[in-house]
């Protein structure tokens, strides 16, 4: 008879030990699957960082650029008025100097 008592403690066992892995398992899988989720929201998060921020920073190079755009027109409308070329050439480089050290602020040095 206590052949069969070790076999039903050994049962036991394996039983007890196979409900803890189970356990163990769903508590992983549920670990899982909150990682998992975290990931994705951090994704999200990170592509409408990257979005806001393409934005603002677009926003704030179309700002530094306006001033330059109204020179180049007010000398345009200085052109009908004027017969000194070379004055206006003049303008109109440093205008183009000063857009052009204005736009190395947002990115890498640019020549002209």
């Amino acid at each position: 008879m206590k052949p069969d008592a070790d076999k039903n403690k050994e049962v036991d066992q394996l039983k007890r030990n196979l409900e803890e892995l189970e356990k163990e398992v769903k508590d992983n899988y549920a670990r899982l699957l909150r990682v998992s989720a975290d990931f994705e929201n951090y994704k999200k998060r990170a592509i409408r960082g990257k979005e806001e921020l393409t934005k603002f920073a677009n926003q704030d190079l179309m700002k530094a650029i306006l001033p330059f755009v109204d020179n180049l027109e007010r000398a345009l409308n200085h052109s009908k008025k004027t017969e000194d070329v070379q004055r206006l050439v003049e303008g109109v480089k440093l205008t183009i100097r000063n857009l052009v050290q204005g736009l190395n602020k947002f990115g890498p040095s640019m020549r002209h």
